[in-house]
């Protein structure tokens, strides 16, 4: 690259939801959207690109607490509440 040339940008946007429809979802989809028509270069990415256990909201809605969250919220077989 000559000099007075510049690397295009590149830019990671990330959403940390795994919650489908959720407002962060959309909101990194936006960004990147308008990142990209400023002639940068976008890598999309979120969540559900990784194999790490996350809080999954509509799971929890679906399923109900995992076992181990209710045995330690002390709620027995109730969903944990939010402090």
């Amino acid at each position: 690259m000559s000099s007075g040339q510049r690397e295009p940008l590149r830019v990671l946007v990330f959403s940390a939801s795994l919650r489908a429809g959720s407002l962060n979802t959309r909101l990194a989809g936006l960004a990147a959207d308008i990142v990209e028509r400023h002639d940068a270069s976008v890598d999309r990415a979120s969540m559900r690109d990784f194999d790490a256990p996350s809080y999954d909201g509509d799971a929890e809605a679906d399923r109900g607490a995992c076992r181990r969250a209710r045995r330690r919220s002390g709620n027995g077989s109730r969903r944990p509440t939010r402090s």
